[in-house]
């Protein structure tokens, strides 16, 4: 038998597993490795396209490899969660996990990353806040699907929705989660220059999950509900197109709060732009980025003044604009004390005080939550949690 060194992904996936659909999940989520059986499941064929927002890899022959990127990737997790044997008590014993790990770390408010609805995650909140489960006030962010139509998306996120917040609510909608691009490693961060280095040689400058003009489309929908946006943007031209679809809606008059998590590539021209649009910049700092830049795999897709320039906390802070600390769990830790003590020993890119770590993931965070005003410091007034 050959060595497994030797074979690609889906030829040693189908070694092992000749008739069972199986795909594994990297722990960002941004790439899947899945066997013959479950492309034939999910439809996928050397003729099919790459999805918006995703990527098929292959090999040098151009036959697929079994490795999915982002959205392709993401589509066929779809089938495969919903599939599962007694899948609701999974989801649900997966949220009191969760939960659990949360209140061992003191956290009291949770914006939750990307709820899958589809996946029947909204029902499994529900469920839990009737049960008295709820250890923390959680914002929900429902996930906009980037392959699909919007009627349909924005109908059920209008049934689903907060109208207005208050301290004594356990489980707040009012943001959605939406993606703009990938991430770096993968080359699927979108950037305003090309890689250095890609696996995507037809896509020198990375992907858009939802293209700039159809990330304005849905801003503006989505205003018109009530709702604010958590946007995913880690390239430079991800975070420059994201805060463009910001700026048009509060051109037509929206006040709402609006983020953009990771940033960990910003273009010089776009850097006071937050503070000017009163966008958030959320930053992850809970492992080691304290080296980021140092990184080899940064240099390789990047070149080193790009490198150099990733995860610069400093330079937005400095403008005034709200700056948040997060865990994005369980990429990173989710011990707040981890990203405070990250977040100050990072040199001339870091915070420049704990307390201005501390407001980050207080204060700052409520603000980017649109709650500050009952909760994210302890002032007369405000709630106790």
């Amino acid at each position: 038998m050959e060595q497994s060194s030797e074979l690609s992904p889906i030829a040693l996936l189908d070694s092992v597993f000749p008739h069972r659909p199986v795909i594994l999940m990297e722990q960002t989520s941004h790439s899947m490795w899945v066997n013959s059986p479950a492309l034939k499941l999910a439809g996928i064929t050397e003729r099919t396209s790459d999805p918006q927002g995703g990527a098929l890899l292959r090999d040098v022959q151009g036959n697929l490899n079994g490795v999915l990127l982002d959205s392709a990737g993401d589509a066929v997790m779809e089938i495969a969660w919903n599939s599962l044997n007694a899948q609701f008590e999974q989801s649900y014993q997966g949220l009191l996990n969760g939960l659990s790990a949360a209140a061992q770390h003191g956290i009291t408010t949770i914006g939750d990353g990307r709820l899958y609805w589809k996946r029947g995650w909204f029902e499994v909140w529900q469920h839990a806040r009737e049960q008295g489960a709820l250890t923390s006030r959680v914002l929900l962010r429902p996930w906009i699907y980037p392959d699909e139509g919007m009627k349909e998306q924005l109908e059920y996120l209008e049934s689903i929705y907060t109208p207005e917040a208050s301290p004594s609510d356990k489980l707040i909608v009012n943001q959605v989660k939406m993606y703009s691009d990938g991430i770096i490693i993968n080359g699927t961060a979108k950037l305003l220059a090309p890689y250095k280095e890609t696996y995507l040689p037809n896509h020198p400058k990375g992907l858009n999950y939802i293209p700039p003009d159809t990330m304005k489309a849905w801003l503006t929908a989505l205003d018109r509900l009530g709702y604010s946006a958590h946007i995913h943007a880690i390239g430079d031209g991800a975070v420059h197109e994201s805060l463009n679809a910001i700026e048009h809606v509060r051109h037509v008059g929206s006040d709402k709060p609006y983020t953009l998590t990771h940033v960990e590539l910003v273009d010089q021209q776009d850097i006071p732009r937050f503070s000017k649009l009163a966008v958030t910049a959320d930053f992850q700092v809970g492992s080691d980025y304290v080296a980021f830049q140092d990184h080899a795999w940064a240099k390789a897709f990047l070149g080193a003044v790009r490198a150099h320039r990733l995860m610069n906390l400093r330079a937005i802070f400095d403008t005034g604009a709200n700056l948040t600390l997060s865990s994005d769990w369980n990429v990173h830790d989710i011990n707040p004390l981890v990203g405070i003590a990250n977040s100050i020993m990072m040199d001339d890119t870091g915070l420049p005080s704990v307390d201005a770590a501390i407001d980050a993931y207080t204060i700052n965070a409520a603000k980017s939550l649109g709650i500050d005003g009952f909760t994210g410091s302890i002032a007369v007034g405000k709630s106790p949690t």
